[in-house]
């Protein structure tokens, strides 16, 4: 209950909880050892002996949950889905449920049969997609363009979309202020590496990681190609699979190889380095960080 206050509900899967609840069971179980007057008799009888007991006990209630969850839904799944929605509630719970095996999201057999139907192995692209029967150079001045892919960036922790309860988005909402913003935009997919190659094709893709070769339909890349932009990105784990390096391509953060040592700070500081040094200035510049 603390730790939900102190992070305002903020808690990556319950990561936070999970481990208060672990540290507290370890911290009552050793002072329950403490007050025995034989710890090793007392641990043996009754410290495994009750994990055991108790183990099986809820495996069987599990198993009989025919007869007696149906309060909690019609389906296996609406049962485990009110479980899951109730250890949000109780961290120890949840830890408890989870350890035992019976995470909702972790289901081996349900992943395997769900990547099983829906990807597409190996695939590749015969056919491109054409969103315009010609593409000519824009006339007139170019911007400088920008664009941020954020990760998991929920719109009512926005000040520009929930003004009456966030204000430590400053910068964003000024960005926003001065930009249009949209109040009706859906994503393509639900995963991020589903998605980015959706916003760069324009299109809705085949449920797959990723089709190659990708140029042939990535329509962004080949309109700024043909306005004479510069492309820079932060080369992370999905671009690198979108964007073969090649001559015409600035690639930032080619140091990093896992998605956690990825910082917006850095990458900023990297291309302001490109800048200073004019590898862009031949013409307007298309930057594209991920995060």
């Amino acid at each position: 209950m603390a730790s939900r206050s102190l992070i305002g509900g903020q808690d990556w899967n319950g990561f936070v909880q999970n481990t208060l609840a672990l540290i507290f069971w370890i911290a009552l179980s050793v002072v329950r050892l403490l007050l025995a007057s034989d710890t090793s008799e007392l641990f043996a009888c009754h410290g495994s002996g009750g994990i055991a007991v108790s183990a099986a006990a809820y495996k069987g209630l599990q198993l009989t949950e025919i007869f007696w969850a149906k309060p909690l839904g019609s389906t296996d799944d609406e049962i485990l889905l009110n479980l899951e929605e109730y250890g949000g509630r109780d961290a120890s719970f949840q830890l408890a449920h989870h350890v035992l095996g019976n995470s909702r999201y972790k289901n081996a057999a349900t992943f395997a049969v769900s990547c099983g139907s829906t990807q597409h192995p190996d695939n590749r692209v015969t056919t491109g997609v054409r969103l315009v029967d010609e593409l000519t150079p824009a006339q007139g001045e170019r911007p400088n363009i920008f664009l941020f892919v954020i990760d998991s960036m929920r719109p009512d922790y926005l000040g520009a979309y929930n003004p009456q309860n966030v204000d430590y988005t400053p910068n964003l909402d000024a960005l926003a202020r001065d930009s249009l913003v949209f109040t009706n935009v859906y994503t393509q997919y639900a995963g991020t590496s589903l998605s980015e190659p959706a916003i760069w094709s324009g299109a809705l893709l085949l449920h797959t990681h990723f089709p190659q070769p990708f140029a042939k339909v990535n329509s962004l890349q080949a309109m700024a190609h043909a306005d004479g932009y510069q492309t820079i990105v932060s080369y992370d784990t999905v671009l690198r699979q979108l964007f073969p390096a090649s001559d015409g391509l600035i690639a930032l953060d080619t140091d990093k190889s896992l998605w956690n040592h990825y910082e917006a700070c850095s990458t900023v500081e990297q291309l302001e380095s490109v800048l200073m040094r004019g590898s862009a200035t031949r013409s307007r510049c298309f930057f594209i960080p991920n995060r």
